[in-house]
């Protein structure tokens, strides 16, 4: 076996362990979130090495056993944000594909156009002329903006 497909083959024992690793983590945070997260900690820890210092991954795990800390209140409220969008986002988004039968987007951004006229520093909006109504904008989207359904072509 050549050396290159040995590194190959380790690097791939190796990324299958860690996300059997991650897996089993993930789990945990169902049940007690901040063991879950500490497992992480120390899994990543174990994988990254010297790619951070030791104080790094202590204050991790300084920050995840105190949970009125402002950073942890706010990965938890990102977690439940997370768990709440993968579970009932999906099936939402699943049953308007099927009602609206076409393409719904998991994540929607929001753009300005130049019918916006709040002229904010540095937006290309602000600079954009002449003023053209929202629903030309879309033409060619396969999207009639000016019903209220919004239906899909």
């Amino acid at each position: 076996m050549e050396v290159c497909e040995m590194a190959k083959l380790t690097q791939a024992v190796e990324r299958k362990a860690f996300s059997a690793a991650i897996d089993v983590a993930l789990k945990h945070i169902n049940k007690d979130r901040e063991k879950g997260l500490l497992q992480i900690v120390d899994l990543a820890q174990k994988f990254m090495g010297d790619n951070f210092q030791a104080a790094a991954y202590d204050g991790a795990r300084k920050m995840i056993q105190n949970p009125d800390q402002k950073w942890m209140r706010y990965v938890n409220r990102l977690l439940n944000f997370g768990f709440e969008a993968m579970l009932t986002g999906t099936m939402t988004i699943r049953k308007m594909r099927e009602v609206h039968q076409c393409n719904i987007p998991w994540l929607i951004l929001m753009d300005p156009t130049s019918a916006c006229n709040l002229h904010c520093t540095g937006c290309w909006a602000a600079d954009t002329l002449p003023v053209q109504p929202l629903w030309l904008l879309r033409r060619g989207t396969g999207c009639d903006a000016r019903s209220d359904t919004m239906s899909c072509r």
